[in-house]
């Protein structure tokens, strides 16, 4: 599960890092992010990749006003896992046509700030969709999961899936690829070796 990560960076200079332009700003006052706060978001478009914001936690196109609110759907939703999301009525749209990228610079369990020893940011997988809420289009997403490396398994039992380099992210936000089996790899966590960890500000 990863419930807390932090962003230190301008939208400019996320743009920079995937080769990206600015679709939407995000706010660098925000560094610490939980679910149901804006953040940012990488994806491509028919018109190339852009730098957008949206709500973390996925609120599915179908949601309807009904017994569970929007943002308990959202809470429920801001994690899939990567064995299944494929499979599951809120991510299966958005696993085939949906993904994105959700940049970070760390993220936090048990206390514990984990970082890339060899660069100061990177790619988490991210599913995205929208919907309609009181009449406006909202926009949300998710982070995928995976088994801990050996790193954070001392800690938690699962970790985000990080895309540690371009041909991952490449493949991950592929218009040609709809299935679950081409990505697999992907869904590998990376080797504890590369993370390094501190303890987390309060």
């Amino acid at each position: 599960m990863c419930h807390r990560y932090n962003i230190r960076a301008t939208s400019t200079e996320i743009a920079s890092w995937f080769g990206a332009e600015i679709q939407k700003p995000f706010d660098p006052a925000q560094k610490t992010l939980f679910p149901l706060a804006d953040v940012p978001v990488v994806l491509d478009t028919s018109e190339g990749r852009v730098v957008t914001v949206m709500s973390w936690g996925l609120v599915p196109f179908w949601w309807k006003p009904g017994k569970k609110t929007w943002k308990a759907t959202a809470r429920s939703c801001f994690n899939a896992k990567s064995e299944t999301a494929h499979e599951k009525p809120s991510f299966r749209k958005a696993f085939k046509t949906q993904r994105c990228l959700i940049p970070a610079t760390s993220f936090f369990e048990k206390d514990l700030d984990f970082q890339l020893k060899q660069a100061n940011y990177f790619a988490m997988a991210g599913l995205w969709d929208r919907c309609q809420i009181d009449g406006e289009e909202h926009l949300s997403c998710t982070i995928l999961t995976t088994a801990p490396n050996s790193c954070v398994e001392k800690v938690h039992h699962r970790m985000p899936v990080i895309l540690d380099d371009d041909d991952k992210i490449r493949q991950w936000l592929s218009p040609d690829i709809h299935d679950r089996q081409p990505l697999e790899r992907l869904f590998e966590p990376i080797p504890g070796e590369t993370m390094s960890t501190q303890p987390a500000e309060s």
